[in-house]
């Protein structure tokens, strides 16, 4: 390289370098700092005794290490931090305050900002050297052309490589910190990534830069997909506003509305859409899931049916179709759909597990399993599709494979109280009381509010003799609910085992107050 060109590069690094005073976002960082000081904390810590929840601390963790944005090295940070927590949990020595935490955290931080803009300097300057050296080769501009590096950056990205698309689009935000294009496209990348609470501090600032309804449309669908619909509402009212002939502004305020439950207003922010767009498709297909969510399974038939009419191509329509044929027991007609939306798309997985579910429930277990090992075949890190086809091996009595898929099921998603009973009942069914007492208390501990589960375990303990264990969970599961007859039979049995009579009779004749035809109250008062 002469000394010419050499200089040139030089003077744009130059520039650059001085652009990156202007305020120029690090998302990812932000987004980092954000996770581990506020999200996390306010998850994982009890405010009641102050102390966290070591598994889902770590859970946690992990899923921050695992972010697509986090690369090598900052990975190696965070794992650093969950290592140093873990090896605390092994000593007993898990008395980690909310500040401590936070001490360790933004030590974290700082690496994982230190890493990052290393990272970005390393690409940023290779992507900018390169443009500078075509600049001299065909005496162009581009390298200090905000413009030029978003069209590179949409090229990258149309390629399907982000990384690149993120590096372009970040050299064109320090070249022109005002660019409300350049924050919007890396907002949208990052979206591709999967990462919406990174890209939420990108589509803000586009907001911030130029207020239009395309920009509130888009921060509005990160909202959504971070779960913070009353945030995403009023960006979506925005739309509205700014546009309000919008039938996209509609819909996706109606779906909004849906996730709150609050139904009156998303049929009626669906309707509009519908009003205004009636060969809308989503709109139908999105009111069809309100009915559903209403239970108004024929209202919801109807809006499927009028969304595959205009688009008998997309699977999905005939999926949801299935699902409310389904859950009007009408199992052949979903089937149909079921079948129909598989042979449009092959590789659906959901639609195969839906089957799954419409054979088992006609008892047909062989094509359930046949159904079920598809969808997993497709996409083997679904938990529930195991944990479905444990249910099917459940009631054809093989409690081996039964066991050993919610033992995948729980690997997969550690956080499913549901799998964790369903694995309790085999290991009871097998008596197999220790085992099936762990997976309830599992189950408790992530739902303790749900009666049910402490029933279970209470029956684990009346089995094994443990009386005052078996009387102080049915008590708690009465609190939860007190119209549950047999409750009180259970406790009343429990009672009379541990040589209390009285209370025997007590329970036993509350459980025939609440239900005249529950014999075993009878027998056992």
């Amino acid at each position: 390289m002469n000394r010419l060109s050499f200089t040139m590069i030089l003077s744009v690094a130059a520039t650059l370098g001085v652009t990156e005073q202007a305020k120029a976002l690090n998302p990812v960082v932000v987004f980092a700092r954000d996770y581990l000081l506020g999200k996390l904390v306010d998850e994982v810590w009890d405010s009641a005794s102050g102390a966290p929840d070591p598994r889902l601390l770590d859970q946690r963790l992990k899923e921050l290490e695992n972010n697509a944005v986090m690369k090598a090295d900052m990975r190696e940070a965070v794992r650093q931090l969950r290592t140093s927590i873990s090896d605390r949990v092994t000593r007993n020595e898990l008395r980690l305050t909310r500040d401590e935490f936070r001490k360790l955290a933004e030590k974290t931080i700082s690496e994982i900002e230190s890493v990052k803009k290393r990272i970005d300097d390393l690409e940023e300057r290779v992507e900018t050297q390169e443009v500078a050296l075509a600049d001299i080769k065909d005496g162009t501009t581009n390298a200090t052309d905000a413009s030029y590096f978003v069209k590179r950056g949409e090229g990258y990205e149309k390629a399907g490589e982000l990384n690149k698309a993120i590096a372009s689009y970040t050299i064109a935000i320090r070249l022109a910190p005002k660019s409300a294009d350049a924050y919007g496209k890396r907002s949208i990348v990052y979206q591709k990534m999967r990462v919406p609470g990174v890209a939420i501090f990108d589509a803000s600032e586009a907001v911030r830069l130029d207020p239009g309804a395309a920009r509130y449309r888009h921060r509005g669908s990160l909202y959504s997909e971070l779960k913070d619909y009353d945030l995403a509402i009023k960006d979506f009212s925005e739309v509205i506003r700014l546009k309000p002939k919008d039938e996209y502004g509609y819909s996706l305020r109606g779906q909004a509305h849906q996730k709150k439950k609050e139904y009156e207003q998303a049929i009626a922010d669906l309707s509009e859409a519908i009003r205004l767009n009636p060969n809308y498709e989503y709109a139908y297909y999105y009111r069809a899931g309100v009915w559903e969510d209403q239970k108004n399974y024929d209202k919801a038939i109807a809006d499927y049916t009028e969304a595959i009419r205009i688009d008998p191509k997309d699977n999905g329509y005939f999926r949801g179709r299935g699902r409310a044929h389904a859950a009007k027991k009408n199992y052949d007609k979903a089937i149909q759909d079921y079948t129909e939306a598989i042979r449009i798309k092959p590789k659906d997985d959901l639609a195969y597990n839906y089957r799954g579910e419409a054979f088992h429930e006609k008892k047909n277990y062989d094509k359930a399993i046949q159904d079920y090992t598809e969808a997993i075949r497709l996409d083997p890190k679904v938990g529930y599709y195991y944990r479905d086809r444990g249910d099917v091996y459940r009631d054809r009595n093989e409690y081996s494979e039964a066991l050993r898929d919610y033992t995948v099921a729980i690997d997969l998603n550690p956080s499913s109280d549901i799998t964790f009973a369903r694995r309790a009942d085999i290991h009871k069914e097998k008596k197999d009381y220790d085992k099936a007492i762990a997976d309830y208390t599992e189950a408790i501990r992530l739902d303790p509010k749900y009666a049910p589960y402490l029933a279970d375990r209470a029956e684990a303990y009346l089995a094994r003799k443990d009386y005052d264990f078996a009387i102080a969970d049915f008590t708690k599961a009465i609190s939860l609910n007190s119209k549950k007859a047999s409750y009180f039979v259970q406790r009343g049995s429990a009672y009379r085992e541990n040589k209390q009579p009285e209370k025997a009779v007590t329970d036993c004749t509350e459980a025939i107050r609440l239900d005249p035809e529950d014999a075993l109250a009878y027998g056992i008062r």
